[in-house]
């Protein structure tokens, strides 16, 4: 898929949105709430390949936004590592099995001058946003990653009708 800059685009201003499903998670702890549920081998393996990708590409976050159950918060720190970014990684209970409205809201509290952010959550919240920003509907496997690119000049402008245009989607199982 072609890399969209991020940056001006035919004098319109824009920002990325990254959108990552939380990798494959373990569920061989029945003692484990969801919440606590941490990832498995295959999910250990996904995210850094996923953080790779984001470099590869030009697309580390300026922020991530997580759920703040376990398994997006280890998919995050991979993510974090494999690609390089030292930011914050801010989590939030608000994001634990949130509708899309949920991580929209949160781009609200996104401080002015950010134009890369990575928001990580669950379905079918995550889903559900991927298809109300693409007009289709997607499926959004464990650490699926799609790059949206948003006409608003910052990410507190954005609200349910901003124009939002796919430029990658991407499935671990494609990634080296």
């Amino acid at each position: 898929m072609a890399l969209v800059d991020s940056g001006q685009k035919s004098g319109v201003v824009t920002c990325t949105l990254l959108l990552l499903r939380h990798a494959k998670s373990d569920w061989g702890d029945s003692q484990l709430s969801d919440h606590e549920r941490p990832l498995n081998r295959r999910g250990r393996a996904a995210a850094p390949r996923v953080g790779r990708l984001l470099a590869e590409r030009g697309l580390i976050p300026q922020l991530m936004v997580v759920s703040d159950a376990r398994r997006t918060l280890e998919t995050a720190e991979l993510v974090a590592q494999a690609c390089g970014y030292s930011g914050e990684i801010r989590s939030t209970r608000q994001l634990y099995l949130a509708p899309p409205s949920t991580y929209l809201d949160m781009l609200l509290e996104v401080e002015p001058g950010t134009q890369r952010v990575l928001l990580l959550g669950h379905n079918p919240g995550i889903a559900q946003l991927h298809a109300h920003l693409a007009g289709v509907g997607c499926d959004m496997p464990t650490a699926a990653l799609s790059q949206f690119e948003l006409s608003a000049a910052q990410f507190a402008s954005v609200d349910g009708t901003t124009e939002a245009f796919l430029r990658g989607y991407w499935v671990p199982r494609d990634l080296k």
